[in-house]
């Protein structure tokens, strides 16, 4: 046996025991038994015969050796012309290492297309499924063997119903030509024959300057063309402003390399689709630290300037709001992954973020199970501010619909037994001054008849009776308590129309509007909450023209602004009563209407967030944030109108409010 110097190296022999009088087996058996060779759970002789027939056979098959170092070797072994065998040995380590490294890299990948909540799908130019996510074969309707090779049009439909658009051709179309195109709203046919309509985005995938196919993200758009739907219906009967959300989906991409380029050109495609997404998806470890983090991820949780967060606890960025309080990840339901309990997801959760600021989500977890990390988990999440606030304003103008018809039901029962006592107390007032004539005659006719003889004795009874009943005091008193309770009456009929105007839920149509009426009918509505803390001081221009707008929704904004002026003078730690100043007045084709107060103001560093949806200056528990962004909804997009916040910090805050006189509104117009 003739050997070089790398094959002694690799066999761990010296020269001498290798060219001496010994076999291959015996080298072979040497090498084994100083614990070289993995030969796994075979035992020793069938290994050794095998390996022996392998060298005598000499075919230059290739067969893969392993060591008990870790590293691995290619084999082959060809016959010489004298008769003798050549073995050529070849370390493949490093090419096993990236091949694993590989093969871990696309399952991690795997698994987050996997929890990924849209379809994603490869194509070729010509429009065959290359690949599909589980969310792609469910929205198609189709199993995971039946896609993976059929063509688009087949799968999606290439014609749809009558007034709709179908979605195959144009991303068909959009593979070949090699351009990016986006969809709303267009229609395909399920593997079940029904309909459903979907948003999609398509975009190119080019490899060395040449297009190799597109990525297809599909998302099913029911929910979000039913919401349109309702939310253009409320916007008519309610005339409320909704923020409508929007979201695009982009590219995913099957990768088909080898060796480093095709592990590199994996990991830039992969990354590309966790960065599209408008998700926010993170990857963290078994103990919270981020291993992951994509760039919706980072906008949603103010990472700001720290660009290489990976290997950060995610509790330096963000805690979940619980009903017990803020918790960690620890003891979050994030940690339960890991123990195989149910996955959790919410649709209405609260993130706290390191600024302190609360940002609500939806989210859902999935566990990851990756060689590199081990157990982690994977926690999508995305931001539903806008769709919060949209549910908030609707639930809103339901009970307040609900509350306007129920105290006007109130109003109305109230005012007919008013009528009654009102009536009686009348009759009553005029009953009593014919009495009083009647009891002075008869005081008249007892003094003469106490002179004639006969009659004194019953006079003098009816003037001790007259004495004990305290009849003048009566005759003076009783017109008095009966004109106090008028004016008891009055004051309630004057609060019983207050209410029925106030709560009056209106029309979906303006109506003309008596705006120094509308200001008298809320002071009267909310006295209670401003009678004991503020002065109200009027200032009404009694030639104030008509205001063309929604009676009830303009109510309610001065109700807002009354009572914060009134709380903010309770507050201010002033004396009481404080003043509330309120004034209207004609500015050519516009009325103002002012309310000021005598409370501490509105800082200044504050005045351009005041109007933000969900922004407070109460205590917890005190405000939501609510009412001024409301009341300018109500004069800036309903009406075309303005409202601005003034007055020195210190002395008090006051209030402005420009309405148009026109019949509608230039935003009302447009809106139309």
């Amino acid at each position: 046996m003739i050997s070089n110097a790398a094959y002694r190296g690799l066999l761990k022999i010296d020269q001498e025991t290798a060219e001496g009088d010994v076999t291959f087996r015996d080298v072979i058996t040497y090498a084994y038994d100083h614990r070289l060779f993995n030969i796994g759970g075979r035992s020793f002789d069938t290994w050794i015969d095998d390996r022996v027939h392998r060298h005598r056979d000499a075919n230059g098959e290739a067969f893969i050796i392993q060591t008990n170092d870790g590293r691995w070797f290619q084999s082959r072994e060809f016959p010489t012309r004298e008769g003798g065998v050549v073995s050529v040995r070849t370390d493949i380590t490093e090419l096993k290492r990236r091949e694993e490294e590989l093969d871990i890299l696309r399952r991690r990948y795997a698994l987050i297309l996997g929890a990924a909540g849209e379809g994603i799908l490869g194509l070729d130019r010509d429009g065959m499924v290359t690949f599909a996510n589980p969310a792609a074969t469910s929205l198609l309707g189709y199993p995971d063997e039946t896609i993976a090779g059929s063509g688009l049009l087949d799968l999606m439909g290439e014609t749809a119903l009558a007034g709709e658009t179908a979605a195959a051709p144009g991303i068909v179309a959009a593979c070949r030509d090699g351009r990016t195109e986006t969809g709303y709203g267009h229609t395909i046919i399920r593997g079940d024959s029904h309909p459903l309509a979907i948003d999609y985005y398509v975009g190119p995938i080019v490899e060395s300057g040449r297009i190799d196919g597109a990525v297809l993200l599909v998302r099913d758009a029911t929910l979000r063309l039913q919401y349109e739907w309702t939310l253009a219906n409320q916007q008519k009967e309610l005339e409320r402003q909704v923020a409508e959300r929007t979201a695009e989906l982009v590219r995913a991409v099957e990768v088909r390399t080898l060796a480093e380029a095709a592990l590199r050109s994996s990991r830039g495609r992969m990354k590309g689709i966790t960065d599209s997404l408008v998700e926010g998806v993170v990857v963290t470890d078994r103990h919270g630290q981020l291993v992951f983090a994509n760039p919706s991820a980072r906008l949603l949780l103010e990472c700001g300037d720290v660009t290489d967060i990976e290997g950060y606890p995610l509790d330096s960025f963000v805690r979940l709001g619980t009903a017990e309080g803020v918790v960690d990840f620890s003891q979050s339901p994030f940690r339960n992954v890991l123990d195989g309990e149910v996955v959790p997801s919410d649709n209405d959760a609260r993130f706290v973020l390191a600024s302190g600021r609360t940002l609500p989500v939806a989210y859902s977890c999935a566990p990851l199970t990756d060689d590199e990390i081990g157990r982690g988990v994977i926690l999508s999440f995305r931001d539903i501010g806008v769709l919060k606030q949209a549910q908030h304003e609707t639930m809103q103008s339901a009970r307040l619909a609900s509350i306007g018809q129920l105290a006007a039901g109130i109003a109305h029962e109230i005012n007919t037994p008013i009528q009654y006592i009102g009536d009686n107390l009348r009759y009553l007032d005029s009953a009593l001054t014919k009495l009083k004539s009647v009891v002075e005659a008869g005081r008249d006719l007892a003094t003469q008849a106490a002179t004639a003889p006969g009659l004194a004795e019953a006079a003098e009874r009816f003037e001790q009776t007259a004495a004990r009943v305290k009849v003048t005091r009566l005759l003076t008193e009783l017109p008095d308590a009966v004109s106090e309770s008028l004016d008891g009456v009055g004051q309630i009929g004057r609060i019983v129309l207050s209410m029925k105007e106030f709560s009056h839920p209106g029309t979906s149509a303006k109506t003309a509007t008596d705006i120094n009426r509308a200001l008298e009918s809320t002071l009267t509505v909310c006295r209670n909450n401003w009678k004991h803390v503020a002065k109200i001081e009027r200032d009404f221009d009694a030639d104030l023209p008509p205001v063309n707008c929604h009676a009830g929704e303009i109510n309610q904004v001065f109700l807002n602004l009354i009572l914060n002026a009134a709380q903010a003078i309770e507050s201010s730690g002033k004396p009481l009563p404080g003043q509330i100043v309120i004034s209207t007045r004609r500015d050519g084709d516009w009325i103002e209407i002012r309310i000021a107060d005598s409370g501490t103001g509105i800082p200044l560093t504050i005045r351009d967030r005041l109007f933000d949806p969900f922004f407070t200056t109460k205590p917890v528990g005190k405000g939501t944030g609510q009412g001024l962004a409301i009341c300018r909804d109500v004069v800036t997009v309903k009406h075309g109108g303005t409202i601005e916040v003034g007055g020195d910090p210190g002395t008090g805050a006051v209030f402005t409010i420009r309405l148009p006189l026109g019949v509608a509104s230039v935003a009302e117009e447009s809106a139309a």
